[in-house]
């Protein structure tokens, strides 16, 4: 019984032991797969500021969903991350996500941006472009002088110059040439007035104004356009390259965190293992001792009594009269045999009498033995009276 409580004992230590451990375990796993969503997380981090730039360079649709779809999956990771998760980790998941918000909002407004600016580039600068044209193309038409043909072909050059300048900004974003649009469109309201000093009473003097008044709507379409182009180059470059950072950093921290709680799994599972390895050998050592105690105790329990049997008989036969004491430690049956043995000595004849009796006999056949004798000395007896003789 004492063994079996001693190793129900230890088994279910044992079993509890091995329990932590593979939840320890389970914990572990869980831990490592947090720390793969946190690579995932960077991973798509990185994609998102790369295709950020290509929808820059070549401000495609395709580029914009490709981003919407790496920001959907980085939201997953992160749900996934939060899912479950200690206090540490998802406050650190809870700083990413708003990181990550930020980055979708930058994102959400460079598309606007990005798409205004198009609508500049593509549509109002071409078409201040070409009123302002047309209004040099009415002046000219005009029977003019020398002078005012000059101008006006001065002028007809100053708005390629801007074209030109306008495309080369937005291919190169060189600041120079804005500064080159701008003194191009104080050149041609210089050559615009002098048109109208020149023209003050002709009755199409008129479109001077208007041809002033859209060179200054065509440059305020360019500075839109460069304003545009300049925010969501902002947004890109400084908004969303700085929440990329921080997010970035924020998985690094996450996966130091995720690193420290693994290590610290691993040291309590060998620790764990340790105990379980020290109780296998204590409780061990423990159970042999107790079988070769119990097993020594049981021998001697057995063996004892029955040396005081076999020399109670030896004292029986050496003729010992002694009375039997079993000893208390003897057990049932032998303290039966005991007293069995007990009795035995009690009904055993003396020596002295059995001793007198065999004398007696001795005596009666020394006596028969001697008329058996004298009767066979006699001619006429008989053989056959032998054996009643000898009776």
């Amino acid at each position: 019984m004492v063994i079996g409580l001693v190793g129900g004992g230890l088994a279910l230590f044992m079993g509890l032991a091995i329990s932590n451990i593979y939840a320890d375990f389970r914990r572990f796993n869980l831990v490592s797969e947090r720390v793969e969503l946190g690579y995932d997380l960077s991973t798509q981090m990185v994609i998102l500021q790369r295709l950020s730039e290509k929808f820059i360079q070549e401000g495609d649709r395709f580029s914009a969903d490709q981003i919407d779809l790496a920001l959907e999956k980085a939201n997953t990771v992160l749900a996934m991350l939060e899912d479950d998760a200690s206090a540490p980790i998802s406050q650190r998941a809870g700083i990413m996500a708003v990181h990550l918000n930020n980055f979708q909002e930058a994102f959400a407004e460079v598309k606007r941006q990005r798409e205004r600016q198009n609508q500049l580039t593509n549509e109002a600068i071409h078409a201040q472009a070409e009123l302002h044209g047309n209004l040099i193309d009415n002046f000219a038409d005009r029977a003019l002088g020398a002078e005012s043909a000059a101008l006006v072909e001065r002028l007809r050059t100053s708005l390629l110059q801007i074209e030109g300048f306008a495309r080369d900004y937005f291919d190169s974003l060189d600041n120079a040439l804005i500064r080159q649009i701008r003194g191009n469109v104080r050149q041609s309201q210089a050559l615009i007035r002098q048109l109208q000093a020149l023209h003050q009473e002709d009755a199409f003097a008129g479109l001077l104004p208007r041809m002033d008044a859209s060179i200054l709507a065509y440059q305020e379409a360019i500075l839109e356009a460069v304003q545009r182009t300049r925010g969501y180059l902002f947004l890109v470059n400084v908004v969303m390259a700085a929440e990329t950072y921080e997010i970035l950093y924020q998985s690094e921290r996450l996966a130091e965190e995720l690193r420290q709680e693994m290590l610290a799994i691993e040291e309590s599972v060998d620790y764990k293992k340790q105990q379980v390895f020290v109780l296998a050998l204590i409780g061990s050592v423990t159970m042999l001792l107790l079988i070769v105690g119990l097993s020594y105790a049981l021998g001697r329990s057995i063996a004892t009594p029955i040396e005081n049997l076999a020399g109670v008989f030896r004292r029986l036969a050496r003729g010992e009269t002694a009375p039997i004491k079993p000893g208390h430690e003897a057990g049932y049956e032998l303290q039966e045999l005991s007293r069995a043995s007990e009795v035995f000595r009690e009904k055993m004849p003396k020596p002295s009498n059995y001793w007198k009796g065999t004398a007696k006999l001795v005596r009666s056949w020394k006596k028969r033995s001697r008329n058996a004798l004298r009767h066979l000395k006699k001619p006429t007896s008989s053989c056959r009276s032998f054996p009643a003789l000898m009776a």
